[in-house]
């Protein structure tokens, strides 16, 4: 048999680039997302904790325009969808997304630690990173502009 795993979550939060009045002028954004994980029981239920497991997947989010995209307050969302199933190792990834990874994208050939104690970082709060450093907000120039 199979375990089957359904979650979805509803949120809002504060816009990183809404600025210090978002009660007041709006500037939150709101996000569902629904994933849904199908595994089999019996590697499930025999695992060691921390242990990678073969699992099918897929994954759904419903949210504004993502910031880079710069639709503004047009009328209109993004719906991102995804299916994937694991791997034990890059070697039984399929050419050429093998053979992209390890030339252009490296640092995704292995799996983060399980202690990573790097932050998550959405859509929002790393536009805002790349327009701080370029100085957009302040007149600065168009990361766009600058390549």
């Amino acid at each position: 048999g199979f375990g089957l795993q359904e979650r979805t979550s509803s949120f809002l939060r504060d816009s990183p680039l809404g600025g210090d009045y978002q009660e007041w002028v709006g500037g939150r954004y709101q996000v569902v997302e629904s994933s849904v994980l199908v595994v089999p029981l019996a590697t499930w239920l025999g695992a060691r904790p921390a242990s990678p497991v073969p699992v099918v997947s897929s994954w759904t989010r419903i949210s504004p325009w993502l910031p880079w995209m710069k639709m503004g307050d047009r009328e209109g969302q993004t719906v991102l969808t995804a299916a994937w199933t694991s791997a034990a190792s890059i070697d039984e990834l399929p050419e050429p997304l093998r053979g992209l990874l390890r030339s252009r994208y490296a640092l995704y050939t292995t799996a983060p630690p399980l202690d990573d104690a790097r932050p998550s970082v959405n859509s929002w709060d790393g536009i805002k990173r790349a327009l701080d450093s370029f100085g957009r907000g302040r007149g600065g120039k168009d990361p766009e502009k600058t390549q």
